[in-house]
């Protein structure tokens, strides 16, 4: 089974939805999402991102400093095409892990961390309007 599945909504806002599917994820999993995102990139649109990580339960500290390259080497791409991302986390850990890593490096678009998938769902079209 996989780690994550990614859904493009392609009706206006442009939506990428990522849901992982796993309570616990490893570097290789959170690789995957990195090189997901590479492909995403590719198709050179404004795009809000929601992350459905509700499932997972935990994360490894280890994966703050492989989140914080990809964001900090990948500013620019953020900056160029994503108008928003939201977080849906439910896990106390994860949100902790989520924080390590906004601390280290302060994400460059729009960005909120909820527990509802309708809250984050409302934060994209949002920032999608602005």
């Amino acid at each position: 089974m996989p780690f994550a599945k990614f859904t493009i909504q392609k009706q206006e806002p442009f939506t990428i939805r990522i849901t992982i599917l796993e309570s616990h994820g490893n570097e290789q999993d959170f690789q995957d999402i990195i090189n997901g995102f590479y492909r995403l990139f590719e198709y050179e649109r404004r795009m809000g991102v929601i992350i459905d990580a509700s499932a997972l339960v935990s994360m490894s500290m280890t994966a703050v400093p492989q989140i914080v390259k990809f964001m900090r080497n990948n500013r620019h791409l953020f900056q160029a095409y994503v108008f928003g991302t939201a977080l849906v986390v439910q896990s106390a850990v994860v949100r902790n892990v989520i924080s390590a890593v906004f601390k280290i490096q302060k994400p460059v678009s729009p960005n909120c961390v909820v527990r509802e998938l309708q809250k984050a769902e409302d934060f994209v079209f949002e920032m999608s309007n602005q």
